[in-house]
């Protein structure tokens, strides 16, 4: 902890001073202003609207941040060699990976608060719009619940992002590998629903198949509660437990292979 906790702070302040990070933050901004005048487009389901805005702006910030941010620091740190000056110091390979692991989750965390104060704004003012008397009627423990899970995705994300650059020669390999698995784990519910919906000639072949792939990659379907946040829909206890569970499991284990496979690693 004493190495880790230094670096994860280091990587924080360096994403912090990154010029991407101030492009993503004005994306962002602009965004949730979007937050605030959208729903005033709409004579029902102001709530509704301003959630799945809310939180798709929130969602689509901490992707940026993970995709080009996260891997443009890892990245430079191989290509300028500047990761055998960390390792020099009383730093091992393992506190390596989880101290800048730490330190990209501290940053998504960071983006996340800013973002939550902006999204609480929007909907306020979207409540107090003087010329409808709809009011918004939606769940603030649901949408807490949607805000947390959509955190536990992205650290999720993060940790694939890290699995593939503990092996990957190219940020771009790292970047495709990330996005494909990104687009694969939230397609897994709609491609299964789809097949059943179908029901393919082949289904023995089909539900085979499915079944691999929601072994191999992450289902992140399941953290996505934007529609149960918007409508104000109960979330069952079990439900919420079994998901973080899932999310705890996967994402130890992919730090577990990160770690095995950057220790064998040529740094050259």
């Amino acid at each position: 902890m004493n190495t880790i906790i230094p670096l994860a702070i280091l990587t924080l302040k360096e994403g912090l001073r990154h010029r991407m990070l101030h492009g993503i933050g004005l994306l962002a901004l602009m965004m949730a202003m979007a937050t605030m005048l959208i729903p005033s487009l709409f004579s029902y389901d102001l709530g509704k609207v301003a959630i799945d805005v809310g939180l798709s702006t929130m969602s689509a910030s901490g992707l940026l941040i993970i995709f080009f941010l996260a891997i443009n620091i890892l990245g430079k740190d191989l290509d300028k060699k500047t990761i055998y000056m960390v390792l020099a110091t009383p730093t091992s390979r393992a506190h390596y990976v989880l101290g800048k692991f730490c330190g990209v989750c501290l940053l998504l965390l960071v983006s996340f608060l800013f973002l939550s104060c902006l999204l609480y704004v929007a909907l306020g003012v979207v409540n107090s719009v003087p010329h409808t008397n709809i009011r918004l009627t939606f769940s603030w423990t649901t949408l807490a619940y949607a805000q947390v899970f959509l955190f536990l995705e992205l650290i999720l994300i993060t940790a694939i992002v890290f699995f593939f650059m503990s092996f990957s020669s190219s940020f771009y390999l790292a970047l495709i590998f990330s996005g494909s698995a990104y687009l694969i784990g939230t397609s897994i519910e709609s491609v299964q629903l789809a097949l059943a919906a179908k029901q393919v000639q082949s289904p023995g072949s089909s539900a085979f198949m499915m079944q691999w792939v929601k072994w191999v990659f992450p289902n992140l379907a399941a953290f996505d509660l934007k529609t149960i946040a918007a409508h104000g829909l109960p979330v069952a206890g079990s439900t919420l437990a079994m998901t973080f569970m899932y999310w705890l499991c996967y994402t130890t284990l992919l730090l577990s292979c990160t770690i095995f496979f950057f220790n064998r690693r040529e740094l050259s």
